[in-house]
């Protein structure tokens, strides 16, 4: 996100992947078109503030999203099944 990013950014929600990190996902407009966000922010699970952003991420617009959720859905399961083989499926 760049200065031609509007100041609606909304935070739909985020991820705890550790201690000190969080996946956030959030929504906002760029040159007057919906993007989803999902942003990799440094965070301690102490702070009660917004953290520092760590890593880009994924932006897409709303119907790409919508194509790759069953996409999503599918690595899924075939990371489960691969963890129910023996080997490490990574999150």
């Amino acid at each position: 996100m760049n200065n031609e990013t509007t100041g609606d950014l909304e935070v739909i929600g985020e991820v705890r992947r550790g201690v000190s990190s969080v996946v956030r996902v959030s929504i906002g407009e760029f040159r007057k078109r919906i993007y989803v966000y999902c942003q990799g922010w440094e965070k301690d699970e102490q702070d009660p503030g917004e953290g520092t952003l760590r890593y880009r991420g994924l932006t897409v617009r709303p119907d790409t999203l919508r194509e790759l959720i069953p996409l999503f859905e599918a690595a899924i399961e075939k990371a489960v099944a691969r963890k129910g083989e023996g080997r490490e499926a990574r999150a």
